[in-house]
């Protein structure tokens, strides 16, 4: 798949929730998940990321890797959040080559691959403080995956705005705290 069909992709599955949130909303859920972890969405994703991870993305561009479910938006609604843009979750190429090109980067290929799976399997938390959810993956025996989803007023969609890996078990403070911090925060899921 070029940018045009990875982009052309992502906007089919923007207006196939759109018409299912008014259609079906009891189904909205299902609807996407059964769309995000489709094989033909991971080939795009995975496009997207190769050509994402080489530098290859001229333009800034996004993919679809998640949705805020039910019980996330019953959240955000009991803490009177009102988030109105779109429940789709985005990756944007310009956070990858950030995150790449930062010497501390300890992710590796099979993480950025896995985002689909982590983003539907994870514990999830909030950071009342930044006004962010939490993705917390256990990805093995050997590590965890943090992923902060901002939800800023302005913006249209969810967006990716940190990933970081925890080895376990860890010697670093810095991790062990950050690890502690979340383990304190309120549990959405």
């Amino acid at each position: 798949m070029n940018l045009n069909e990875i982009e052309k992709w992502a906007l089919l599955f923007y207006i196939l929730i759109q018409k299912a949130e008014k259609e079906f909303p009891e189904k909205v859920e299902n609807i996407a998940n059964t769309f995000l972890l489709s094989n033909i969405n991971k080939i795009s994703f995975n496009n997207f990321l190769e050509k994402a991870l080489k530098g290859n993305h001229v333009i800034e561009c996004s993919s679809s890797v998640g949705f805020l479910n039910d019980k996330i938006m019953k959240f955000l609604k009991s803490k009177k959040i009102n988030f109105h843009g779109s429940r789709i979750i985005t990756l944007k190429t310009s956070f990858i080559k950030g995150i790449i090109n930062t010497h501390d980067n300890k992710l590796v290929k099979e993480n950025w691959y896995n985002i689909l799976d982590y983003l539907k399997y994870s514990s999830i938390f909030w950071d009342s403080k930044n006004n962010e959810i939490i993705y917390l993956s256990i990805n093995d025996n050997n590590h965890y995956l943090k992923m902060s989803v901002s939800l800023s007023a302005n913006m249209d969609n969810p967006s990716i705005n940190e990933i970081s890996r925890f080895d376990f078990p860890n010697n670093n403070t810095v991790e062990q705290t950050e690890l502690k911090q979340i383990s304190e925060m309120e549990v959405i899921q």
